[in-house]
């Protein structure tokens, strides 16, 4: 067990953790990778079902990226509020400083690291569909209205640019926010 053997422990925990956490970061992206499915299909109305489905997934996978983030944010503060018991009071406000920099700095990394594997994805299907949409109004009958919004909408594919950058960026918000009143309501 070493010297001290909750501490031993706890290195031990913080391994598997985070050996858990790398597994999950690799499925995230391998999830939103597979977001990009793009099979042959026999008419436009098949290949708008997939992208509208391939926008589903990659929203789902947005989600879940979230949700990752947020355990993995509790599991830092855990990480480096556990040892505050042991930090004397003429030091707590130096201590105090290094766990805010080190919050933001996890926060803000893994905000960044999601973005970086949605916002590709997002931009590649958001290209996809306008190719699409603009096929099919080419396609259609020269006496049809011609009205893409109408027709993307129709499909489910309405979403656009702006709207996966809103929803990049709401993800995260919450660590932004967090960090405008300290990481936690604990006091030092």
């Amino acid at each position: 067990c070493g010297e001290t053997p909750v501490i031993s422990m706890f290195s031990s925990v913080v391994d598997v953790v985070s050996i858990f956490a790398g597994l999950a970061l690799g499925a995230m992206i391998v999830g939103m990778i597979l977001c990009l499915d793009s099979r042959p299909c026999k008419t436009v109305e098949e290949q708008a079902a997939l992208l509208a489905q391939n926008l589903k997934h990659m929203r789902q996978q947005l989600y879940v990226s979230g949700l990752v983030l947020t355990f993995g944010m509790f599991y830092a503060t855990s990480w480096i509020y556990w040892p505050l018991q042991l930090v004397s009071d003429a030091e707590r406000a130096a201590y105090g400083a290094v766990l805010l920099s080190a919050a933001l700095y996890t926060g803000t990394y893994f905000s960044l690291l999601i973005l970086s594997f949605y916002l590709p994805v997002a931009f590649i299907l958001d290209g996809r569909v306008k190719e699409l949409a603009l096929n099919a109004m080419g396609a259609q009958d020269s006496t049809a209205p011609r009205d893409v919004g109408t027709w993307r909408q129709d499909r489910g594919l309405s979403e656009g640019v702006g709207d996966y950058l809103r929803a990049g960026l709401a993800l995260t918000s919450p660590i932004l926010a967090a960090f405008a009143g300290g990481i936690s309501p604990l006091p030092l």
